[in-house]
């Protein structure tokens, strides 16, 4: 149906959402104590064409319609700033940004739309927040650029064959997103998702034993483009470890991002990526470490192996600072009991209600996973991993 597709179109059914936004209120963000279990959402449909993938999205949006829009509404500057911005002097950006990543990711352009009208939000305002950091960086003035920079710790410990492979992820978030994100199952991949994003800002796999989990960095400089949202969908597609670097590093990208890429039985490898040149033709730039074998490495929000000129937040150098004091890690037990470090009181590794009391001054810590890479296994911890309460388990490959 071609009106399904129009980027143009901002999306219909949208009452509830503009009542909320023309009294000029604000959804209230949940508290981190009354965290919920991890919904868990099945999509039993085909993923082949664009009618499919946007069946997808339609699906999630009729599904979490309520918390999307709440979501949406809660985001810091998306309603009061970034879309009123984006409609107007800066439409022919926002035009570009749907057109650039419409043209690579036609199917998950498509998702998004059928999420809109699942959910009866805008399109643009939907977009717009898949793309908040890139729209952000290309905003003129008056925006916190840097105001999204404390997200997410991963540790490696990457000693195949012999031993141990694992990837330990902290997701961490403004309180915007608690009780606003789920677990989507479909025929090929599993992913940790935000409620009104593409699946996943976070981290996943697929049925071909790929996965991956992702850290948010900041260079100074972006250009338009490609999406980290896009980017990321397109991971939960890669059909090795070797396609998904090849996905992680497409040129084009707007901006910058980490990656911890593995394959089940294979092994890990660490990218650090950032925009390198003007336009959306243009190349990017990109360290690799290979983890496999290698000397276990943490990474918390900011750039260690590529040199660019970036936001470094409080939080992420607190973070680096602790895991520097602590021992490293050889096992399971070690990784998550690090994970849910909490001795820096204003910025620790793990963020929830305990932290905050005690003078926490970042974000919170709405998951924590460990991937099994050898044995090919996701484990989600509820709360502090450091209590060891399972939330989800499955295996990779069934």
């Amino acid at each position: 149906v071609p009106h399904q597709f129009d980027s143009n179109r901002m999306g219909s059914g949208v009452l509830p959402l503009l009542l909320l936004l023309g009294l000029g209120l604000s959804a209230p963000a949940p508290s981190a104590s009354a965290l919920a279990p991890l919904p868990v959402f099945e999509f039993s449909g085909n993923l082949d064409s664009k009618e499919d993938h946007y069946g997808l999205g339609l699906a999630i949006g009729r599904k979490f319609s309520s918390e999307i829009a709440l979501r949406l509404s809660s985001t810091p500057q998306l309603y009061s700033r970034l879309v009123p911005y984006y409609r107007s002097e800066g439409r022919a950006a926002y035009e570009a940004f749907v057109n650039e990543n419409g043209r690579v990711f036609p199917l998950y352009i498509a998702e998004l739309h059928g999420m809109a009208d699942g959910a009866e939000v805008p399109f643009d305002a939907l977009f717009i927040n898949n793309l908040n950091e890139e729209f952000t960086a290309a905003f003129p003035s008056g925006v916190n650029k840097s105001s999204n920079i404390d997200h997410c710790s991963d540790y490696v410990v990457c000693s195949m064959p012999s031993r141990e492979c694992l990837v330990g992820h902290n997701e961490d978030n403004g309180a915007e997103s608690i009780n606003r994100t789920f677990l989507l199952k479909t025929s090929t991949f599993t992913a940790f998702t935000y409620m009104g994003d593409l699946p996943s800002g976070a981290y996943g796999f697929n049925k071909k034993g790929f996965g991956f989990t992702l850290n948010w960095l900041g260079p100074q400089r972006g250009v338009v483009g490609l999406g980290r949202g896009f980017i990321s969908r397109s991971l939960l597609d890669a059909s090795s470890l070797e396609d998904g670097i090849f996905r992680a590093t497409v040129s084009g990208q707007s901006t910058g991002h980490n990656y911890q890429l593995f394959e089940a039985g294979k092994g890990v490898v660490n990218i650090e990526l950032a925009p390198d040149g003007g336009g959306p033709a243009k190349a990017v730039a990109f360290s690799m470490r290979n983890l496999t074998g290698a000397a276990p490495r943490f990474h918390a929000n900011q750039y260690t192996s590529l040199t660019v000129d970036q936001f470094i937040s409080n939080s992420s150098i607190h973070r680096m600072e602790r895991v520097h004091n602590l021992p490293v890690p050889t096992n399971a037990t070690s990784i998550l009991s690090i994970l849910g470090d909490q001795e820096d009181r204003s910025y620790p590794i793990f963020h929830d209600d305990v932290s905050h009391e005690r003078g926490d001054l970042a974000d919170w810590t709405l998951s924590t996973v460990l991937f099994d890479v050898r044995r090919g296994v996701m484990t989600i911890f509820r709360g502090n991993p450091r209590q060891g309460i399972i939330e989800h388990k499955e295996n990779i490959f069934n």
